[in-house]
């Protein structure tokens, strides 16, 4: 019970430090959500292109203008994994630091728990569930703030995957055969 009372104020005491904690939180969940959501829709879009190009006779392989947007599909995707990799390696390194940084300012309380005869293995689960309540309520508003937000979130999914991140699929040229049956 005691760890149930004391945890909102131990977030009320380190104001400031759990604000940066559940910022970075909402942070890398969303953008995490918006990256596993394009990669997600790119392999959808990949496998459905993959399935349509097996009724096809590609003779010419690497000319076929087809194979050139299979594999510029694949090129995205793999964009979409690299970014996905880079943004959790990034947060990692911030929650690290803020971890480190945490734990140098609540060094004189910890020190004060383990005179008061707490173990080791309170404390950190002390810590640990204030840490796990910051991720909690920042997983609640990032969900609710999709929820509200679900059409404009999409929408703007599409914008990014459109405009920017689709540079590898460059228009291609009409070939005589195809110009010649259109």
């Amino acid at each position: 019970m005691f760890f149930i009372k004391s945890i909102p104020a131990n977030i009320r005491y380190y104001l400031r430090q759990s604000l940066l904690i559940y910022l970075v939180d909402c942070l890398f969940l969303g953008v995490m959500l918006i990256a596993l959501s394009l990669i997600s829709l790119e392999r959808h879009d990949l496998n459905q292109l993959k399935k349509q190009l097996a009724n096809f006779n590609t003779t010419k392989e690497g000319t076929n203008p087809l194979t050139h947007l299979v594999q510029s599909k694949e090129v995205l995707l793999g964009r979409y994994q690299f970014i996905a990799v880079v943004l959790t390696i990034v947060i990692a390194l911030v929650i690290g630091i803020l971890t480190w940084q945490a734990f140098k300012k609540m060094r004189q309380d910890i020190d004060t728990f383990t005179s008061a005869n707490w173990s080791r293995h309170t404390i950190v689960n002390y810590y640990t569930l204030t840490a796990l309540c910051l991720l909690i309520s920042a997983s609640v508003t990032v969900i609710l703030g999709w929820l509200l937000v679900n059409s404009y979130y999409w929408r703007g999914l599409e914008l990014i995957n459109q405009q920017w991140l689709q540079k590898p699929l460059r228009p291609i040229p009409r070939s005589p055969s195809i110009s010649t049956v259109i």
